[in-house]
């Protein structure tokens, strides 16, 4: 099925620059396409997702400020600000709270994150919505099309064909993958990047990813059923991260605090990189999860009781890639880094809540760059080597980041904190949890329109000479 989608103003029919094929129709996907239309009229521009449908539903999203600002420039804010739990607002609001949760008889709050405008959670479904309906009837969103193959034709016009799993083929001036962690684009990429190396470097190790042996627990449940269980949780009026020894569970309120959107973690570090014997994805029982916690404090484990249509995720990786793009081939979002669809933070491990943050800089950026005035069909390839050079380094540090943050929450780094009860305990805590502010504080620094304007500063400079 192919079907329009948006309700933008399309205006007088002009010749594309060029033709742009998106592989995958999530929010990475979808923001790009969002940018393209908002800053150029004149770019073909076709969404392909593997799905029968684009897919509305999911979880929540932990939206700072640098992601807001994206959606400010893409003239989506105003429609969120209504549906969004705590909109963004200036000063500095506790975004997190941090509590030790798996001692039985009561636990403690042990930190509040406090950063710039807050965080504000977003309902999944609101943001896809949001990104749709920003799109012209000008571009086409195609669904039931998985990719299975592309090939590249240097040099000529339509020079990458795409292959889909139902035997039809389209053709685009770039591909961009944004087609998850188990991206085919990426996939393909690797292997051509294998055999066209000079070096001895196994490029081919990056084209599948692997279990880090986290299993996350995903649930949506209404707001008023964790306040019938447990009067007064203080879930349902901010984000709180309930922290142990190798696991941990963060809920916060989304779709205007009616709703409470939860991730609930368990972490065996001897397993990464094992193979998963099971699918990555199965349905799982609110008692299946109650025994991860059986002796966690009762504020934790009446969030689990409300988890009655629970899903379980085998969080897979990849190794941080060193290229992003490939001739006239690119690559984002989840497809870029290693992460769980549909989970709160992108890149690798989900614990900072920049998951889709980093999906949409990654459009945000190349779909600037596309849009240039001075990007036109003969300069692509090297339109995205500038992409690449301005999200490379910054996504893999935010890899390196989230990894951290996650083994900080669960207690499993001895240096700061073991989560061995004792004297010495609250000033643990206390270097912990400035190790913890230290892998967020990039969320408030420099945002996109900085890295906007020193990507574009490069490109005018390269495509001028």
């Amino acid at each position: 099925m192919s079907a329009g989608i948006g309700s933008a103003a399309t205006g007088a029919q002009v010749a594309p620059r060029f033709r742009v094929a998106i592989c995958g129709g999530g929010l990475g996907g979808l923001t790009l396409a969002a940018t393209l239309a908002r800053h150029c009229s004149d770019i073909q521009c076709d969404v392909y997702e593997a799905s029968s449908w684009i897919s509305t539903a999911g979880a929540g999203i932990g939206t700072w400020q640098r992601t807001w600002r994206i959606l400010e420039r893409l003239g989506l804010d105003q429609g969120l600000v209504e549906k969004a739990f705590s909109p963004p607002k200036p000063g500095k609001h506790t975004a997190l709270t941090l509590r030790r949760s798996d001692i039985s008889d009561g636990g403690f709050n042990f930190y509040d994150l406090v950063a710039p405008y807050g965080m504000t959670p977003l309902h999944r479904a609101d943001l896809f919505d949001a990104l749709l309906r920003s799109l012209p009837e000008t571009y086409t969103v195609h669904t039931s099309k998985r990719l299975s193959a592309y090939i590249m034709s240097e040099g000529e016009a339509g020079s990458v064909t795409l292959h889909f799993a139902d035997g039809s083929t389209a053709t685009a001036d770039i591909l961009v993958g944004a087609d998850g962690v188990k991206s085919k684009t990426r996939a393909q990429m690797y292997a051509d990047l294998e055999n066209a190396a000079c070096t001895d470097e196994h490029l081919g190790r990056y084209q599948d990813p692997k279990w880090s042996g986290i299993i996350a627990y995903r649930s949506v449940f209404p707001t008023a059923e964790l306040l019938a269980r447990f009067r007064g949780h203080p879930v349902a009026f901010g984000a709180v991260t309930h922290c142990g020894k190798g696991k941990s569970i963060m809920a916060y309120p989304i779709a205007s605090g009616k709703m409470i959107n939860v991730v609930a973690y368990v972490s065996d570090p001897s397993k990464e990189g094992m193979p998963f014997p099971r699918k990555w994805e199965t349905p799982a029982t609110s008692e299946e999860v109650l025994a991860e916690y059986e002796d966690w404090e009762p504020q934790a484990l009446a969030i689990i009781k409300c988890m009655t249509q629970t899903s379980a995720w085998a969080i897979h990786v990849v190794d941080a890639l060193p290229h992003y793009v490939h001739g006239s081939v690119a690559l984002l979002g989840d497809a870029a880094r290693h992460s769980l669809r549909y989970m709160c933070a992108h890149a690798s491990t989900p614990y900072i809540g920049s998951g889709v943050g980093q999906a949409m800089e990654d459009a945000y950026i190349l779909g600037r760059l596309l849009a240039h005035p001075a990007t036109n069909y003969g300069n692509l390839a090297e339109a995205l080597s500038v992409y690449e050079d301005a999200r490379l380094p910054v996504a893999n540090a935010v890899v390196q980041r989230a990894r951290r943050a996650g083994r900080l929450y669960q207690f499993d780094l001895d240096e700061w904190y073991d989560g061995q009860r004792g004297p010495a305990e609250r000033k643990q805590l206390d270097a912990l949890s400035d190790q913890v502010y230290r892998q967020f504080e990039w969320i408030w620094g420099d945002g996109p329109d900085v890295a906007w304007e020193e990507a574009k500063n490069v490109w005018e400079a390269r495509s001028c000479r």
